[in-house]
């Protein structure tokens, strides 16, 4: 006896048939897991942005509490994000 519907289908979960919808992670900037304590680097912005405090880079949740950014405008405009610990 069919009751009319259509049996499951399983399907392996990393079927590269299967497009996932939604937002897609941006990748993590390299920069964030090699910067060694005490150093810096730069994220270079324009300065209308610098004034405007805007495009400041967020710290990813893994090195909350480990660096800090401080607005630059020497050598070149942009935030200077120093590891503190």
């Amino acid at each position: 006896m069919s009751n009319g519907c259509k049996p499951f289908v399983f399907m392996d979960g990393d079927d590269p048939s299967i497009v996932r919808f939604g937002k897609q992670r941006k990748t993590q900037d390299a920069r964030w897991g090699t910067c060694p304590v005490g150093s810096c680097f730069i994220v270079e912005v324009s300065e209308l942005e610098v004034r405007k405090n805007s495009k400041r880079p967020s710290i990813p949740a893994t090195y909350r509490g480990k660096f800090k950014t401080n607005a630059i405008q020497r050598p070149v405009w942009g935030y200077q994000v120093t590891r503190i610990k």
